[in-house]
């Protein structure tokens, strides 16, 4: 078992491995950049691999202003189970909700699938090398585009084509 959380398992090695199984359980809902996050878990799940999801589903609009779990500061994203459907289908996953709050994600195993998903997917990753190539070339990298402050090397470290620094994320993201 390998841990990594970015405040109390700052550890990016685990981020470099191969996983038949990752749960994220009531963490999904801290993720202040969803879809960049979705990317680095389809990268390390193996063909065939499956990503446990457990988060409290957004499912009342009514009480939304209400709900103890919006109330959160560190909450940045709520899920209901279309969006999470949504970002399944994107990487070429199956998902499942087999009981409440819970989301079963499985990569595809078989060939076509995964040449389909991979094509996607490099396509979203060869946008983010090239802007960060950019903005090598310009002089920008490692500048936050948000307070123009350096981004923390460890940021980097875990995500290289990272545009803003973590505050600058978190404000963006209403966090």
């Amino acid at each position: 078992m390998r841990l990594f959380d970015p405040l109390f398992f700052p550890d990016p090695e685990p981020l470099g491995d191969l996983y038949d199984f990752i749960t994220c359980t009531e963490t999904i809902e801290h993720f202040h950049r969803p879809g960049e996050a979705f990317f680095r878990l389809d990268r390390m799940l193996r063909p065939g691999g499956w990503l446990a999801l457990m988060t409290c589903f957004q499912t009342d609009d009514h009480r939304f202003a209400t709900w103890r779990y919006r109330r959160d500061p560190t909450h940045g994203v709520f899920y209901r189970e279309a969006p999470l459907r949504h970002s399944a289908r994107r990487f070429g996953w199956t998902c499942e909700i087999p009981v409440k709050e819970v989301a079963l994600m499985q990569k595809p195993s078989d060939a076509a699938a995964m040449a389909q998903a991979t094509a996607r997917l490099s396509a979203l990753e060869e946008r983010r090398i090239r802007t960060a190539l950019d903005r090598m070339a310009s002089g920008d990298y490692g500048y936050c585009m948000g307070c123009e402050e350096e981004i923390a090397e460890g940021r980097l470290r875990v995500d290289p084509s990272a545009l803003t620094c973590i505050a600058c994320t978190r404000a963006a993201d209403g966090g």
